[in-house]
């Protein structure tokens, strides 16, 4: 089962995609840019700009958070935990208990979390790429060459170690891609360069069904496919 969703001015839409027909709308409560993310089960969790209220399938939740919400996502094997994060905290939100539990202080651009849940990798504000271990309680820094600033990153799903990185470089005025392997070193795996030419990356994914397969979006309205294991 493989859910889509699709945002309008006042709604958000799930869509299964095994079933041509399905289509369940809820309510935007503003016009304010919204994050979201879906659960496994199909559950929709928002929250707008400059809010610390999550709205779970249209019900209101008040995790305790002192800063707007940033960050928003389900953890990929659960329906029940959410991760959140603002600019200096990540946390997860418990759902059915109401509860929320503290993860981590950091100066937090944007986060990803890995397949299995243990490792997040954190840009920080220093435009550094942090990797932290929840098992552990450690962190490491990934090597990233001085003339390029990360601003972009996905995990595979389904080698939970396996980073890509979009970075911006500086010395060409392009922006390219580092595939990090952490559990063997935090130094690049491989790059693939300017994929989309002289036009920013804008996002990044990994196939969900294919251990292969791995996506960009450029501000050339272009989609590039890419065998991340060869890395072109």
């Amino acid at each position: 089962m493989a859910y889509l969703l699709s945002q309008s001015l006042h709604n958000l839409s799930i869509h299964d995609t095994s079933i041509p027909t399905s289509l369940r709308s809820i309510p935007i409560p503003t016009t304010d840019p919204t994050l979201f993310a879906i659960s496994i089960d199909g559950n929709i969790a928002s929250t707008t700009s400059n809010s610390s209220t999550l709205t779970i399938d249209g019900t209101t939740h008040t995790p305790t958070i002192q800063h707007p919400i940033t960050y928003i996502a389900y953890q990929r094997n659960s329906a029940r935990y959410i991760t959140l994060a603002n600019q200096d905290t990540i946390m997860y939100f418990d759902t059915k208990e109401e509860k929320t539990r503290h993860i981590l202080n950091a100066q937090i651009q944007t986060i990803s979390e890995a397949n299995d849940n243990n490792a997040i990798a954190i840009i920080t504000k220093a435009q550094k790429v942090s990797i932290y271990n929840k098992t552990t309680n450690m962190s490491n820094t990934l090597d990233i060459p001085s003339t390029q600033t990360p601003y972009k990153m996905a995990y595979s799903f389904f080698r939970k170690t396996l980073l890509a990185v979009i970075v911006a470089d500086s010395a060409t005025n392009t922006a390219n891609i580092i595939l990090y392997d952490t559990a063997i070193s935090y130094k690049p795996a491989r790059k693939i360069d300017k994929p989309h030419g002289a036009a920013p990356i804008i996002d990044i994914a990994f196939s969900p069904y294919n251990k292969y397969l791995m996506a960009t979006i450029g501000a050339d309205r272009k989609l590039v496919l890419h065998d991340c294991e060869r890395g072109g």
